[in-house]
């Protein structure tokens, strides 16, 4: 990459310092084709290096998802208000823990003191499918994907872990995501 103020320069003398073999030289931009999104948090590389390890930002040229894809997150709570999955199209929500579709977190949760349990689901919803260029957050991976939230609430015992695994299964989802050690 020559600069900017340095091309006109180098494309009159490269052919006057190479006389025995006739060529042009001329201008040519390399772009990056990778899409950016605007979310804030992709500035800072500690909160974003996953989408750099995973090349997101090429898979982006190519595709942000489907709303016919339906990503499942098998996860503790979730915070559907949350501006990153605020506008996601949610599809048969559903909690192992009460057997029915409320998967938000429990009244007792106070913002003002996050539980990293609790909020986990969120997380990794957001990290999966959350929203992009919307001015909050980073960006997810997919965030064209329908989103399939399915809460364990605090149980995160292997039985609870199968029932929300099948019942993504027999939702329709394609992609499920279970994230807990």
């Amino acid at each position: 990459e020559v600069p900017a103020e340095e091309r006109r320069t180098m494309i009159e003398r490269l052919p006057e310092q190479i006389p025995d073999i006739p060529f042009m030289v001329f201008e040519e931009n390399v772009m990056e084709g990778s899409y950016r999104p605007s979310d804030p948090g992709l500035s800072n590389a500690d909160a974003s290096w996953h989408l750099d390890a995973i090349k997101a930002a090429r898979a982006w040229d190519f595709t942000k998802g489907s709303d016919k894809v339906i990503v499942a997150v098998v996860d503790s709570y979730f915070d559907l208000g949350n501006p990153d999955l605020e506008d996601l199209q949610v599809v048969n929500p559903y909690s192992v823990a009460n057997g029915g579709s409320d998967v938000g977190l429990p009244e007792s949760y106070d913002p003002g003191t996050p539980d990293p349990v609790l909020c986990h689901g969120t997380m990794v919803a957001a990290l999966a499918v959350g929203g992009m260029d919307n001015g909050h957050g980073i960006a997810g991976i997919a965030p064209k994907c329908s989103f399939m939230p399915i809460s364990l609430g605090s149980r995160f015992g292997t039985l609870a872990m199968l029932q929300g695994l099948l019942f993504a299964i027999n939702k329709g989802a394609q992609v499920v995501n279970i994230s807990a050690g």
